[in-house]
């Protein structure tokens, strides 16, 4: 890509432009680390995009000099989930998953000096005593994080299932008791219907209409609810005796009267 000034790639200026000299009086960085680390250096101004969310990149960075931010998402949603000094390793996750990075690091101070290692072999990391303990110390942090962030999860899901058990309990519960209705309100319904049969005083096509609609009320019954309890076992009498109370009063009330002596 070209670059936007002299030395300068991407917002990012590169360690190789700047004299040692420089380099050291202002960032205190040893000269004979400088001449080691020179091509890795890479200076930051504040605000800059270091590693990007979801970009497969597997550079292991040193944060040499300054403070960065890591975020997770983007644009509204994205959400501050840390920050890091230096002198720290960041980026070393995607070095040992081999997967994309996971977050968004962005330089948080005015200048951050960082050493980008594009190929890292841990192997080689370890045997420098300082950087094995910086990167032992981060990824013994990452596990720590890891495992409180399972063990919450964990307890969420614990309590999401014994949430979801509550609403089960509930639905079957009411599913019990509109079944425990629906049972009462046909028994009810047969039972008045077998005092009407027995009791009625009709003609022979009457009777013939009573034992029909009789007849064809308990077969459907039994085809859609072949669990039902006996109509004279599960019947609240004096529901039906309400009932009763509650039709308009007009002709019908001696007949009414006469029926409930039967109930």
């Amino acid at each position: 890509m070209a670059e936007t000034q002299a030395g300068t790639k991407n917002g990012y200026v590169e360690g190789n432009s700047i004299s040692p000299n420089e380099l050291h009086i202002q960032y205190g960085i040893p000269t004979e680390e400088i001449s080691s680390f020179r091509n890795l250096i890479r200076i930051y101004p504040e605000r800059e995009v270091i590693i990007r969310e979801g970009e497969h990149e597997h550079a292991l960075y040193l944060l040499r000099f300054g403070n960065v931010e890591v975020f997770k998402g983007s644009g509204t949603s994205r959400e501050l989930i840390g920050a890091i000094e230096a002198v720290n390793f960041f980026g070393e996750m995607s070095m040992i998953i081999d997967e994309a990075r996971s977050a968004t690091v962005i330089s948080r101070s005015s200048h951050v000096v960082v050493y980008r290692i594009p190929n890292p072999n841990i192997q080689t990391i370890l045997t420098n005593p300082k950087w094995a303990e910086l990167l032992i110390s981060r990824l013994c942090k990452n596990l720590a994080r890891s495992l409180e962030q399972q063990m919450i999860a964990s307890e969420n899901v614990k309590e999401l299932r014994s949430e979801l058990e509550q609403v089960r309990r509930e639905m079957k519960k009411q599913q019990e008791e509109t079944a425990r209705k629906t049972r009462l309100t046909l028994n009810g319904i047969l039972h008045f219907q077998n005092i009407v049969q027995r009791t009625a005083v009709v003609g022979s096509k009457g009777w013939a209409y009573l034992n029909t609609l009789n007849h064809v009320a308990r077969t459907l019954i039994a085809h859609y609810l072949p669990n039902l309890d006996d109509a004279e076992k599960t019947v609240e009498i004096s529901v039906i005796k309400n009932s009763l109370s509650a039709l308009p009063q007009n002709e019908q009330n001696r007949t009414i009267d006469e029926l409930k002596q039967f109930l």
